[in-house]
């Protein structure tokens, strides 16, 4: 074995045993190492389709990765070659349209794609976590274990097949679905939430967030000199100037509060007293509406873009781990 990289796709291929059941051998187009099929087991939950004569169609594609110290900004440790395997379900008519699966193969039959579109459907699953040893020539996983080349397909393609026993693929399965549609729906109810928060500020505050500032809400982090108000929304309420919205909602707010209180009719007690004697105060009324609004119409716009910011923040963390696990989910 030398102790240097492979510079062939060859070279790697010859630690693997290619032999049948593995066939449609290729090496990829873009970097080194290969492409192999293998026919699914009998008495999964996988039905594969069939063409009109009875031959499988659909197989596990299984695409095996050598990182070629070219190929890295860092040089590759010879005794730690990075390794990646693909797995996932192919169609063999449709890998007969590349040149490197030259022999025709027949298209599946529509009964038989539908039947195995309603069977339980092969996890496509990526293994990041091998490594090839040029030193002692034999590969090893981060837990330690060393095999062989075959024992790596095998041990790639029998986890793959897992996915689709009825119970030993319950749990990768779950996980599986929590991964790929979990985190669609709560970005959806993220998006959603901030949609309802960026209408409130411009309805009921008469704020927009700066559009210099990036093409989405849910993109960026405003600060408070990002929220504008036009110039001729801008209305004056006992002296003071704010926005036209904020006006009206606060009024329509203040009318809605007066009308609870009457319905209401609170038992008299000394607070009920003294408040109902400040109110009888004009200087006093008039000194709560101003403060009252002054606070609705400058605190309010602030805590609604912060938690524009803290749901925006949230969409950023929840795509950042659905990238990392996507990457290698550990099934």
């Amino acid at each position: 074995m030398p102790d240097r990289p492979f510079d062939s796709t060859a070279d790697f291929a010859a630690l693997f045993d290619l032999s049948p059941p593995y066939d449609n051998f290729a090496p990829l187009r873009d970097g080194l190492g290969f492409r192999v099929t293998r026919p699914y087991p009998t008495g999964v939950g996988f039905v594969p389709a069939r063409s009109a004569d009875g031959h499988i169609d659909t197989v596990a594609v299984i695409r095996a990765i050598y990182a070629h110290s070219q190929e890295s900004n860092t040089p590759v440790d010879v005794r730690r070659v990075p390794l990646t395997f693909k797995i996932q379900a192919g169609s063999l008519a449709g890998l007969a349209t590349d040149e490197r699966w030259p022999n025709p193969t027949p298209a599946p039959t529509a009964e038989s794609l539908r039947a195995s579109r309603a069977s339980l459907q092969p996890i496509p699953l990526m293994f990041s976590d091998y490594v090839f040893d040029h030193s002692t020539g034999v590969f090893r996983r981060q837990t330690g274990e060393t095999l062989s080349g075959t024992q790596v397909l095998t041990a790639v393609f029998e986890k793959h097949c897992d996915s689709v026993r009825t119970f030993r693929g319950l749990r990768m399965r779950f996980k599986h679905r929590l991964y790929s549609t979990g985190p669609i729906r709560v970005m959806s109810a993220l998006l959603s939430i901030q949609r309802v928060l960026v209408v409130t500020l411009r309805v009921g505050f008469g704020r927009t967030l700066n559009e210099e500032t990036g093409r989405y809400p849910y993109d960026v982090k405003y600060v408070p000199a990002d929220l504008q108000v036009q110039p001729a929304e801008v209305y004056s309420f006992q002296a003071y100037k704010g926005s036209r919205n904020s006006i009206f909602t606060f009024s329509f707010l203040f009318v809605v509060a007066a009308i609870l209180w009457k319905l209401w009719k609170p038992q008299p007690n000394a607070l009920v007293r003294a408040l109902r004697e400040l109110m009888q105060n004009n200087l006093f009324m008039a000194c709560f509406a101003l403060a009252s609004l002054a606070l609705f119409d400058g605190l309010l716009p602030l805590v609604l873009l912060w938690s524009v910011n803290a749901v925006g923040e949230m969409q950023r963390r929840l795509f950042a781990w659905v990238i990392l696990h996507t990457r290698e989910i550990k099934l």
